[in-house]
């Protein structure tokens, strides 16, 4: 569980619910435009060097999971 936005006035608790899904990396991905502005696909490797800001605070340790599972 992570508090999201303490800063601001409208503070809330987002709980993380992690799922591996198997989808082929070239296959489209079709997000529910109403939730999403955009997608795109990421290596472990590209979000291991990008902003931490970017992703669920607790991305890091997932996949160190994934690691461990040999995904």
């Amino acid at each position: 569980m992570t508090t999201t936005r303490p800063d601001r006035p409208d503070p809330h608790t987002d709980v993380s619910l992690w799922f591996v899904l198997a989808h082929d990396h070239l296959g489209p991905l079709v997000p529910d435009e109403r939730e999403y502005a955009s997608v795109r696909w990421w290596t472990p490797s590209e979000i291991r060097a990008a902003d931490p800001g970017l992703f669920d605070p607790h991305m890091g340790r997932m996949l160190d999971k994934l690691k461990t599972l040999g995904a």
